[in-house]
């Protein structure tokens, strides 16, 4: 398995946190993972054998060649069918809205078919990219896209609240955050539900959850001590949001030999 990633640079670092690229041969194949929410929304080209999602009571179901990945409430499980050859778009938090121009709410734990989202773009932005030579020439495929976009503007005081609470790993009061904005909390979280697809307050819980699992990826022997740094106030605390966004409790967790899910921590 193949994996990198790189930031964006000028106009594209707007709406763009992370370009990545992911490829597999045969036999390197893995099963199924899960993939847990991150706060961010994901567009993705997957150029040979797609990748699956998979739902309960094993029905599985092969992804569109190019997917918008809304954000996510709980885990999602895929996996490859075979050879992958994929590119990556991870969009900021608070972008992502202004660049596909429909609610982010309506797409929340959904993959939606890129095509449904930008019609016939699609097409041609699909053939350069799998045209292009290496890494680095579908990065600028796509941000030759994105200059020709005509994207909404990008709300400045959403911005700034979703900047406050990254930087305190979801810390900081949402009463507070609306408080500093002058806008009551409701149309906070009308605001975040439709240009973010959660509310604040889950926002706010993921951004915790990422912190954790960012610094115990790195050593999981004292996971308490990493939680605690994370904005825990005790284990208990912990397990629930473990329980809730992975599935499993954290020892389960992190007892498994997983590739997939750590590629899409967001640290």
């Amino acid at each position: 398995m193949h994996y990198s990633e790189t930031k964006p640079h000028g106009f594209a670092e707007h709406f763009v946190k992370v370009y990545w690229e992911l490829s597999y041969s045969l036999n390197e194949m893995s099963g199924p993972e899960p993939v847990l929410p991150n706060g961010c929304v994901e567009i993705i080209f997957d150029f040979r054998d797609r990748f699956m999602t998979y739902h309960s009571g094993n029905v599985a179901e092969i992804q569109p060649r190019s997917i918008v990945a809304g954000q996510l409430t709980s885990r999602l499980v895929i996996g490859p069918s075979g050879e992958t050859d994929m590119f990556g778009v991870r969009l900021r938090s608070e972008s992502a809205f202004s660049m596909l121009g429909i609610s982010m709410f309506e797409i929340r734990d959904q993959i939606v078919d890129l095509h449904d989202v930008i019609g016939a773009a699609e097409n041609e932005l699909f053939e350069k990219l799998a045209a292009a030579n290496g890494f680095n020439e579908r990065i600028a495929v796509f941000e030759k896209y994105l200059f020709t976009l005509k994207t909404r503007p990008v709300n400045t005081e959403l911005t700034e609240c979703v900047s406050v609470l990254r930087s305190t790993n979801g810390a900081k009061q949402i009463a507070h955050c609306a408080v500093d904005l002058r806008w009551s909390e409701r149309r906070l979280e009308r605001a975040f539900n439709e240009q973010i697809g959660l509310s604040p307050k889950l926002f706010a819980r993921i951004l915790r959850f990422q912190s954790l699992l960012a610094s115990a990826d790195k050593d999981n022997s004292a996971l308490l001590d990493h939680a605690f740094a994370a904005g825990y106030y005790d284990q208990s605390h912990m397990i629930r949001d473990f329980r809730s966004f992975a599935g499993v409790t954290p020892i389960e967790y992190f007892g498994c030999d997983l590739i997939l899910s750590g590629l899409f921590v967001d640290a």
